[in-house]
């Protein structure tokens, strides 16, 4: 269940998944240089307004991105290279910079999240 400090005053969830994110600008915040970054294990979340990404960090819940629907342009699903040879599917959302969201090589658990993905609004 998503903690009600989480959101903002009418918000409602709409749905929410476990996904690992990586972030693709600058600095991660938990991580350092994006070429370091680890993929994040948390929640992400879709609401009536934006969809949001939390990890727990030292048990206060910790908001890394989030992104109002207005701002998204573009959804699509890319292969995330994770090692030397390895490679696994993941979902790049496209606003102001990139935000790739995977389930580390879980391919059922990975269609759950392109369904996921399926009814978030995108502005062309």
């Amino acid at each position: 269940m998503i903690k009600q400090d989480l959101l903002y005053e009418n918000e409602l969830v709409k749905n929410y998944i476990q996904a690992y994110y990586k972030n693709q600008s600058g600095l991660s915040i938990l991580a350092g240089n994006v070429f370091n970054s680890p993929n994040i294990p948390g929640t992400l979340v879709a609401t009536n307004m934006r969809m949001f990404f939390y990890t727990e960090v030292m048990k206060v819940n910790k908001v890394l991105i989030e992104i109002d629907y207005k701002e998204i342009m573009k959804i699509n699903e890319k292969k995330q290279s994770i090692g030397m040879l390895k490679t696994i599917p993941s979902i790049v959302v496209h606003h102001k910079e990139e935000e790739i969201f995977s389930t580390m090589g879980d391919l059922e658990a990975f269609s759950k999240l392109k369904s996921f993905f399926s009814v978030i609004p995108v502005n062309k």
